[in-house]
This record gives structure tokens, C-alpha cells and sequence, in this order.
């Protein structure tokens, strides 16, 4: 099957970015050198995700490598331009097929990480194209041709969490040495909103009291970005990220007193929530810690905090050129690198 394509994009939108409930136009461009017959065409809108954990273990003075994988379909909205037991005989020359898809709402955004530490390798790429399959109906085997072109979607996140202020809360239980009585260490965070937008400031403010005869020696407080993998035959893979090297922290908190502060952590401007895939979620938490004198463990407590790109109506509106560059860049320096040959064995899926 000897065929040229090309796939254009509507309304100037040269670099492929949209946001969910937008519309995505365009036509479909195909040159044929000599007469071909076609049974059927069609164009679609896919959404495919993939991920593959590799980790090492040892067992018996062996090191062993474990491979784990998943593949997800998210969306597959199908139109058939063209459908003929018979065929449609097509002369030489150049052709155009319009499309019109409208982005659904409850698809996961366009993704790709690459991760290696510690003996294990993390890669996941979520990714929507259109595509524009040719297809000859033959006695003994069909013949298929396919043409795809990448988009970048920015999603929204499912509401996980209330817009309205919430209280998080934590305790600990100290015991001393020849006193058997059980003092407590509590802590309790109040956060003025949980959904923001890319670059908006996180809101809160936490308390401390210490009924405890032990000092505290400090409240730390740091921003993370948390992401949150399922492979097949797995469980859940968590890894944590600093979204800065910025770190905010008390002063003593000694015993038998507490302590207030209210404080503001910004959110990067390219800051995105992943949601709506099973292989992979991203988050971002107010990860608070308590910190004591050893032996004991510190108190920890993660306020979850989702960012949702479609609030901000300069992404939705495509002006917001920081975080549009930024979210492509990231997909094409992956698809740039030649370590991703793994995910050849996903590309007929």
C-alpha cells in the first residue's frame, strides 16, 4: 500500500495543546502515486497509557531483576469516513478527510516520566493522538496503513477533596523513662483550600501542643510532589519528589507549652494534577513533620493538594505561554531520548 499523509490542525493551533470539553479540528491530508482501493478510512481520537517498573532483588546472593507492566485505553472515539465491502477505487492524486473530535472530560492529561534509583526504573507515558487507519479487505490477510499525530492534553482532576477550608490532625503518645504515664504530642493543621490553580499560594496554618516532658525541636514544613503508580502484579509504587529546596521551620517547641504559625507555600506555575488513570496519579502535598529527639519517630502528617489546570483561563485560553511550553517540552525531551525502546512492544496496541 503505497500512500503519503499528512494530519493539520484547525484554527492555527500549530503546537497541539487542548484542554478538556475543547474542540479538536483538523484535516487529514493523503497523497496516493498510483490507483488504490480502499474498503475502509477512519479517523479517531485515541488515549493509551503505559507503564513498566523494573526492580531489582536480591535473593540468595543473587540479583534478580522483576519487570512489571500495564497498558490502559482511555478513549477511542471512532468515525469512519469510508466503508465498503466492495471498495472505493481512489485515482492518483491528493485528497483531504476533515475530523472533528470533542476532547471528553474524564481522561487523564498527556504524561511521561523516566525514573532510575536505588535499583529500580520507573517509565510511564500517557499519550493522545489522532490516527487515520487505511484498510484493504483481502482474501487471505487484510492490509492496513496508519498515520498518527500526537496532542497535548491538559485535564481536570475529580473532585477528591472540598474547596472549603479543612482540619487535619495528628497525636503521639510519649512514655518516659520510670513514669509510666502516657503524654501526648498533638498537632493540627487547618488549610484554606485544597484545589487550586497552577502558581496559586497554599494557605494554612498549624498548632502545636506539647503535653509532653520531651522538646520539640522543630516543625518543618516542604512542599512535595508525590506520584502514585500500579503496575500489574503490584502494588501501589509511591515516589515523592521536592518541588523546591525551600524548607520553612519552627523554633523549639519545649515542653508543656504550644505553638502557632500560619504560612504560604507557592505552587510551582507548571504545577499539574494527574487523575482519571489507574497506572498513575500525581499529587501534590504540605508535607509536615515533627520533628523529636531520638530515638523517637517524628510525626508526619500529608495534606493532600490537587491542582487542576482547567481553573486557570489563561491555560484554557492558551495563553499562558510558561505552562504550555513547559508541559510539551517535558513529553518531547522524553520521546527525544533512545532509552524508551521498551514501549515498542505496545505500539500495535
Amino acid at each position: 500500500m503505497t500512500i503519503e499523509c499528512d494530519i493539520w490542525l484547525n484554527g492555527g493551533n500549530s503546537d497541539g495543546f487542548y484542554v478538556k470539553g475543547q474542540t479538536v479540528s483538523g484535516v487529514a491530508e493523503f497523497k496516493i502515486s498510483k490507483e488504490q482501493r480502499f474498503n475502509k478510512i477512519i479517523i479517531s481520537l485515541k488515549g493509551t497509557g503505559k507503564l513498566r517498573i523494573q526492580q531489582k532483588i536480591k535473593i540468595h546472593q543473587q540479583v534478580r531483576e522483576n519487570s512489571y507492566f500495564k497498558y490502559e485505553l482511555f478513549e477511542n472515539i471512532e468515525e469512519i469516513v469510508q466503508l465498503s465491502t466492495k471498495g472505493t477505487t481512489y485515482a492518483p492524486g491528493v485528497y483531504t478527510l476533515p475530523f472533528n473530535f470533542v476532547v471528553p472530560k474524564d481522561i487523564p492529561p498527556s504524561f511521561a516520566y523516566n525514573e532510575k534509583k536505588r535499583g529500580r526504573r520507573i517509565k510511564c507515558r500517557i499519550k493522545h493522538r489522532i490516527k487515520i487507519t487505511f484498510c484493504q479487505f483481502g482474501v487471505i490477510t487484510n492490509s492496513t496503513k496508519k498515520f498518527k499525530k500526537e496532542i497535548y492534553i491538559a485535564a481536570s482532576v475529580r473532585p477528591r477533596v472540598t474547596t472549603l477550608p479543612l482540619i487535619y490532625g495528628a497525636q503521639k503518645q510519649i512514655i518516659q523513662l520510670f513514669n509510666f504515664q502516657k503524654k501526648l504530642i498533638y498537632i493540627k493543621v487547618k488549610i484554606e483550600s485544597s484545589i487550586l490553580k497552577p502558581g496559586d499560594t497554599i494557605k494554612f496554618s498549624y498548632e502545636v501542643t506539647n503535653d509532653s516532658n520531651v522538646n520539640i525541636i522543630t516543625v518543618r514544613v516542604r512542599l512535595m510532589e508525590v506520584y502514585t503508580f500500579k503496575a500489574q502484579g503490584k502494588g501501589k509504587t509511591k515516589v515523592a519528589v521536592k518541588t523546591s529546596d525551600l524548607v520553612l521551620r519552627s523554633q523549639r517547641i519545649r515542653r508543656r507549652t504550644s505553638y502557632r504559625e500560619a504560612l504560604e507555600l507557592k505552587l510551582p506555575k507548571t504545577a499539574s494534577s494527574v487523575d482519571f488513570a489507574k497506572i498513575v496519579m500525581r499529587d501534590y502535598y504540605v508535607w509536615i513533620t515533627v520533628v523529636l529527639p531520638c530515638p523517637r519517630r517524628n510525626i508526619v502528617l500529608k495534606i493532600p493538594v490537587l491542582v487542576d489546570v482547567t481553573l486557570d483561563e489563561t491555560i484554557v485560553n492558551k495563553n499562558n505561554s510558561v505552562f504550555i511550553n513547559n508541559f510539551i517540552q517535558d513529553i518531547k525531551k522524553y520521546e527525544q531520548s533512545n532509552e524508551n525502546k521498551f514501549f515498542n512492544l505496545f505500539k500495535k496496541m
